[in-house]
């Protein structure tokens, strides 16, 4: 009954205070259902006393408190006079209550620069959930909290760690293209608390001021003693890479430095980067001999990351998969199965390999062309011709394990049939067992009828390859 006499009154947009106020009074109903049909009802009524529904967070009711914050966040507030209650309420643990409160004031703020001014005054609040609640709601309101920079500004050298955290990260939102708001951040670089500075180093990722100098000031934060504090460095650097042409070069300068470190992160930010080049190509092969372990697998990673831009790189790669490191090999593996799934190029060049002396590059250059699959069809095919023995005997098998799954590799049949009868009694061999995987039903009489006549061959292992 409760819940259709609010959805009624929710349909009716009834204009008497005594109805609204009641269904503000129902927002704390121990139903579910009432309290939403209440919220909902208010917020179609639209046209109420905000005062009621703002002077209703007084409410010591957490259930209540969440639906009046929900209701408030739908209504289209103005008055700059309810600030400082939507404020006093940030305090809240509930996120159900602080979220919706947080949303409305970004509003109230990006309507007017005197709401910014309401706003901002809080920053002074003794209630440090308050102080940091504000902070990001500035951030939110974007350049038209501009008037707020200095105080944020100085507020970068606060005594709570958060406090300087959430400054620079709203810093960065309000005044990306103030020099005032570069060089803060700039100068706070020095802070000793490393989530501080992490923090500080992304946020000037986001800055479009003076980028030059920033990209300058980040390459050297690569060697940073901090993991998480080189790992924002990177990221700050891919993202100005968006704004700024001198990023990449850069870091291809950095990943010929004498420090391991710049050398790590310059190769982890090149295979980000959308601009990347045939000269962040080139460097990313020059780290590929690194004496450094870590930096090898970062360059190996990148040039996976770039996928069809690295496929002059296969060649390099595949040789890794030699290498004495386990890590090294498996990260050569993944990094050439990516760009050999999206270059025909790199493709070619795989194929090349499956005939290795190394046993280690053949295996896995098979298992890499059977899981590129679709793709490797032709240049296998191609590669049926070859007059080396162990590329056709090579490639033929590689084209039966593909065959196992894909519908039709109708390219190869001809050729692989054709195969029965070679030479090399090795390629016959492989060629029956081949054709037998395939499931391509459309070949399938080429398929029969090519491995009949197999049966008659003198060679009797021939025959029974055939008859498998």
């Amino acid at each position: 009954v409760r819940t259709h006499s609010a959805f009624a009154l929710g349909d009716i947009k009834p204009s008497t205070k005594e109805a609204v106020l009641s269904l503000i009074s129902a927002l704390k109903d121990e139903e579910k259902s009432v309290t939403s049909a209440c919220r909902d009802a208010l917020i179609k009524i639209g046209q109420i006393d905000i005062a009621d529904i703002v002077y209703s967070l007084k409410d010591e009711n957490q259930k209540a408190k969440i639906n009046i914050a929900y209701v408030i966040s739908k209504l289209n507030i103005t008055e700059n006079e309810f600030i400082p209650i939507l404020i006093e309420n940030l305090k809240e643990e509930n996120s159900a209550i602080t979220i919706p409160l947080s949303e409305t004031l970004v509003n109230l703020g990006k309507a007017s620069k005197e709401n910014v001014s309401s706003i901002s005054s809080a920053l002074k609040d003794k209630n440090n959930k308050i102080r940091l609640s504000v902070i990001s709601i500035l951030g939110e309101i974007g350049s038209n909290a501009e008037q707020c920079i200095p105080d944020l500004i100085l507020l970068l050298k606060d005594s709570d760690k958060n406090i300087r955290l959430y400054s620079s990260i709203s810093l960065s939102k309000i005044g990306s293209n103030k020099k005032e708001v570069a060089d803060a951040l700039i100068s706070s670089l020095n802070d000793q608390d490393v989530e501080v500075r992490s923090n500080i180093v992304a946020s000037l990722g986001l800055m479009q001021f003076d980028t030059k100098k920033i990209v300058t000031i980040l390459v050297n934060v690569l060697k940073d003693r901090y993991l998480f504090v080189r790992n924002a460095a990177e990221s700050s650097l891919v993202k100005l890479s968006k704004y700024d042409a001198n990023v990449v070069t850069s870091l291809i300068d950095a990943s010929k430095s004498d420090d391991k470190y710049i050398r790590l992160g310059s190769a982890n930010a090149l295979g980000n980067i959308t601009s990347a080049n045939q000269e962040v190509i080139k460097s990313l092969k020059e780290l590929l001999k690194d004496r450094d372990k870590d930096i090898r697998m970062a360059a190996i990673n990148a040039l996976g990351n770039l996928g069809s831009l690295s496929e002059d790189a296969v060649p390099e790669l595949v040789e890794l998969l030699k290498d004495t490191e386990p890590v090294i090999q498996f990260a050569a593996k993944s990094s050439v199965e990516k760009i050999g799934g999206l270059s025909k190029k790199a493709v070619n060049s795989i194929v090349k390999f499956l005939s290795s002396k190394n046993l280690h590059i053949s295996t896995a250059v098979k298992k890499i062309l059977v899981r590129i699959g679709e793709s490797s069809i032709v240049p296998l095919t191609l590669a049926l011709s070859d007059t080396d023995k162990e590329m056709k005997t090579a490639a033929t098998l590689v084209l039966g394990d593909i065959g196992k799954t894909i519908k039709t590799v109708k390219e190869a049949v001809p050729a692989l049939v054709l195969l029965l009868r070679d030479k090399e009694k090795e390629v016959q061999i492989a060629s029956a067992f081949a054709l037998g995987e395939i499931i391509d039903s459309d070949n399938f009489d080429k398929i029969a009828v090519g491995l009949t006549e197999a049966l008659k061959d003198k060679e009797s292992d021939v025959r029974y390859a055939a008859a498998e």
